[in-house]
């Protein structure tokens, strides 16, 4: 792999918010509740924001949400292109199993970010953007950028952001 500067994304709460994917739910006459397929659940607003991130700094993005599971990596980008991402997408984070050779249990979102960079040995400069806190550890302090569920990605993170991964 043939680049220095990696984002890390997560999608819920960075490039959409609570009131985001609330908006896009349908209720049925019977009270029933109509969930947004994923390429409706993506802000465009937000990706916006990603995009002037990557054009700024030439980044390319890992993807370390849920959404490399569930609904895929090959669906997840398409609905980010759809919602006009501007940025490769090189890869993704290891799973769970592969993070700790089991299937039962639990491993931290910054296991599966540290498993990543120790496999394809990257030296280069990163970000995290993610709005739980076990994206982060002590080493990634600096790297971590901590999302608010009601605000998603902002200009305010992508600032700094950006100085991160320009950092010489």
């Amino acid at each position: 792999m043939n680049f220095d500067k990696v984002i890390f994304l997560d999608i819920d709460g960075v490039l959409n918010t609570d009131d985001f994917l609330e908006s896009k739910v349908v209720i049925t006459g019977w009270g029933g509740r109509i969930i947004p397929k994923p390429i409706e659940m993506i802000d465009p607003k937000k990706v916006t924001i990603l995009n002037r991130i990557v054009a700024e700094t030439g980044a390319v993005i890992i993807l370390s949400s849920s959404w490399r599971i569930n609904p895929g990596a090959a669906e997840t980008v398409d609905c980010l292109l759809a919602n006009g991402l501007e940025a490769r997408v090189v890869g993704v984070t290891p799973d769970r199993v592969q993070v700790t050779g089991r299937f039962s249990g639990y491993c931290e979102r910054w296991e599966e970010i540290a498993k990543w960079i120790d496999v394809n040995k990257f030296k280069g400069n990163f970000v995290i953007f993610d709005d739980h806190e076990d994206a982060s550890c002590p080493d990634f302090e600096s790297n971590f950028f901590l999302t608010d569920g009601q605000v998603g990605l902002s200009n305010e993170i992508a600032d700094a952001a950006i100085k991160v991964l320009l950092a010489e």
